[in-house]
Parts: structure tokens; C-alpha cells; sequence
């Protein structure tokens, strides 16, 4: 019989080079989704912050009460400055949704190149395995050969004569 044969493909180093440039992918578009986080933290921080200084100005000018100029003034420039705020992390945030969906194509590169040697390896494993099934196969075919040959000689197999061997 044929002995324990094991499969080896040439191209497992690649796939594991491979493996680690998908890694590598992988952590660099975490990292630019963490600044998007942390983004879309701030700009609902700042979102927030206007919302309250809109309703503490909406509470200082309401009817009944006196109006001071300067409160009303500080929250007039708070909220401009919020605004202006409000802006750059649009901008900013812009930046790190194009530098996202960067890291996503890379990504999907990196996991498709390791995939195509994967097919590979599964191909060749698939063509190793049936390549091991026909050998099998021939030695079996060669087995009952001889064990015809044998018997048709009269000598047996292994000195066990064609009666002992059928009962």
C-alpha cells in the first residue's frame, strides 16, 4: 500500500504573506474608523452644545423677562463659534470618510489576492486527492491481480492453500 502521502503546496508561504498584508489591512482601516468615531463624537458633542445654548437663549429672551445685551451677545458668538466649529469637523470628517472607504479597497485587494491563492491551493489539493484515489485504485487492482494469479497457479496466498483460504 501506498504509505501516509501528505499534501504539500508550494504557494502556503504566499498564502501566508498574504494573510498578513489582509492583517495589516485590516488594523489600518480600523485605525482610520476609530478617528471616524472619535469624529462623529465631537460633532455630536458640538451639536449638542448648540442645542443647549440655543434653548438657554431661547429661555433668556422669552416674554416677561429682562433681556441682558451681554448674555445674549456671549451667546450669540458661542453659537457662531460653534457653528464655524461645527464646519471644520464636516471637513475633517470628509477627509477620513474618503481615507475609509480607501482603507476598504485596500482591504477587499488584500482579501481577494489571498483568496486566489487560496482557490489555488484548493484546486491543487482537489487534483492531489484524486491523483491519490486513482494510485489506490491501481494498487488495489494490482493486489487482486496477483491474488488472481496466485490462485490460478494453485499456490495460494501467503501458503494458505484455496480451500483453507475460502472456508
Amino acid at each position: 500500500m501506498i504509505g501516509l502521502a501528505k499534501f504539500v503546496f508550494q504557494l502556503d508561504a504566499v498564502i501566508e504573506q498574504r494573510k498578513g498584508i489582509e492583517r495589516q489591512r485590516q488594523l489600518a482601516l480600523g485605525r482610520v474608523q476609530a478617528q471616524r468615531l472619535a469624529l462623529e463624537a465631537k460633532v455630536d458633542a458640538v451639536r449638542r452644545r448648540l442645542d443647549e445654548r440655543r434653548l438657554d437663549l431661547r429661555d433668556r429672551l422669552a416674554p416677561g423677562r429682562g433681556v441682558e445685551i451681554g448674555a445674549v451677545r456671549m451667546q450669540s458668538a458661542s453659537a457662531l463659534f460653534g457653528l464655524v466649529e461645527l464646519r471644520r469637523l464636516a471637513v475633517e470628517l470628509s477627509g477620513v470618510l474618503k481615507r475609509v472607504e480607501a482603507a476598504r479597497a485596500e482591504l477587499l485587494r488584500a482579501t481577494v489576492a489571498r483568496k486566489a491563492v487560496e482557490h489555488l491551493r484548493a484546486k491543487a489539493l482537489a487534483e492531489w486527492l484524486r491523483e491519490q484515489a486513482r494510485r489506490e485504485g491501481a494498487e488495489l487492482d494490482d493486489l487482486v491481480l496477483m491474488r488472481r494469479a496466485a490462485l490460478a497457479s494453485g499456490a495460494g496466498i501467503g501458503g494458505i492453500d484455496d480451500q483453507e483460504y475460502a472456508a
